[in-house]
């Protein structure tokens, strides 16, 4: 078999104070497919 070519890791950039606090009071709106699903599977 032919191996696949390892992929390369990027590098994680440097986020100040204000960034991270943007980027994590944001993301609490954004929910799960598989949550989503599971809250509709239990209803």
């Amino acid at each position: 078999m032919v191996r696949s070519k390892p992929k390369r890791k990027r590098e994680k950039q440097v986020e100040t104070t204000a960034e991270f606090v943007k980027r994590i009071n944001s993301e609490a709106r954004k929910i799960n497919g598989l949550k989503q699903n599971l809250k509709r599977a239990r209803r």
